[in-house]
């Protein structure tokens, strides 16, 4: 069954990738070589996945730019919000995880520029979000992995990628605007009120180090707050994306 290709926002430029193509690889390989720009989303056609990239082009620093990762999981709840059924409970995890019903569903990712800094203007920024919707044949039978799930085995089977897609391009955008003109806070309390690990232990890493602790929160710019024996830590949520950066693609 073939399904229709999504339509945006006029903000928005479509670009389809094949279905065996990522399409926050090839955004990736797009922006390098000068194919892709500020407002190219790049979506797969495969239909058991949404598998979706967004290029922006910032013009405020590293440390503040990277709260799109914070947005995008905020736009993707409030999407599913909006065409999901009431049962469907999304969550998050931070950084960038996405649970629905308690089960992991999908995640964000940012991709940076060789040699990005907290303090510096990041020429680009590509935003990927990734969501399991059905099980493909030769799958793993649901709970083979209890901690990961799909949204049709949550009571979501009436959603599609291009009813996803076009509904998350819609509050992507509407959420970037609000955030550019209220800044990041309508954004934390949001996101805090979807938070899965409120009150209890988490983890993270500082500096290459891990650290644990009871999830306090998160403070005004998104960066995680843990409460330790030694006192209330701050996690820097530059330290989670630059440590993926360097994990997934160097």
């Amino acid at each position: 069954m073939s399904l229709p290709d999504p339509v945006f926002p006029p903000l928005l430029s479509s670009h389809a990738v094949d279905a065996e193509c990522s399409a926050f690889a090839e955004a990736r390989a797009g922006v390098e070589d000068g194919r892709y720009g500020a407002g190219d989303l790049l979506w797969s056609r495969r239909q058991d996945q949404l598998d979706c990239a967004l290029v922006l082009e910032p013009d405020v620093v590293l440390e503040t730019a990277i709260q799109m990762a914070p947005l995008s999981m905020v736009a993707l709840g409030d999407a599913l919000g909006a065409i999901g059924p009431p049962n469907l409970a999304i969550m998050y995890r931070w950084p960038f995880d996405i649970l629905a019903n308690g089960g992991h569903v999908g995640e964000v990712c940012l991709g940076l520029p060789a040699g990005a800094r907290e303090a510096s203007v990041p020429p680009h920024l590509i935003v990927g979000v990734r969501m399991s919707i059905f099980r493909r044949a030769g799958d793993a039978e649901p709970g083979h992995d209890v901690a990961r799930t799909m949204l049709h085995e949550e009571g979501a089977g009436d959603l599609d990628r291009t009813q996803l897609l076009e509904a998350l391009s819609r509050h992507t955008l509407s959420w970037i605007d609000r955030w550019e003109s209220e800044g990041f806070e309508p954004l934390r309390q949001l996101w805090l009120f979807r938070a899965a690990d409120g009150g209890r232990e988490a983890s993270a890493m500082i500096g290459g180090r891990k650290v644990a602790g009871r999830f306090a929160g998160l403070d005004p710019t998104g960066c995680l707050l843990l409460d330790t024996a030694d006192g209330q830590l701050t996690v820097p949520l530059t330290d989670a994306v630059l440590a993926g950066h360097k994990t997934a693609h160097d």
